[in-house]
């Protein structure tokens, strides 16, 4: 199967590309207002960040519809938490101590609470 059956026919298939395949859409010409589902877990450092904004930039290129950016559809599907869910879910719980341990940006969690709590690898706290 090449990329002129995927024109042809778009209707009838579903067709993966990731973030190095996006400029397989050149080829494909997908009908404007197809849906692309972003199914990877959330940017988390500068690098992420850009290439998301390419993938942004080439669905609006082409005028696609885009579910699963940041969660804001309802529609999560990496096996994490988007960082919004993971706010909500803190404050529903409204815990007296948050203790992150797997987590590279603990400033995002301290600019949406106050009683979040550092422990350093090797270091015991005492719950």
């Amino acid at each position: 199967m090449c990329y002129t059956d995927l024109r042809e026919g778009q209707s009838q298939y579903i067709f993966y590309c990731n973030y190095f395949q996006v400029n397989e859409l050149i080829d494909v010409k997908p009908i404007p207002g197809s849906v692309y589902i972003r199914s990877v877990t959330e940017p988390f450092d500068e690098e992420m960040e850009l290439d998301a904004r390419r993938i942004d930039n080439w669905l609006s290129l082409f005028k696609l519809r885009q579910y699963g950016r940041s969660g804001d559809d309802g529609l999560h599907a990496s096996g994490h938490a988007s960082g919004t869910e993971l706010v909500e879910m803190i404050k529903t719980i409204n815990p007296k101590k948050i203790v992150p341990i797997h987590t590279e940006h603990l400033d995002h969690l301290t600019n949406y609470f106050e009683n979040v709590i550092r422990v350093e690898q090797g270091e015991m706290l005492k719950l």
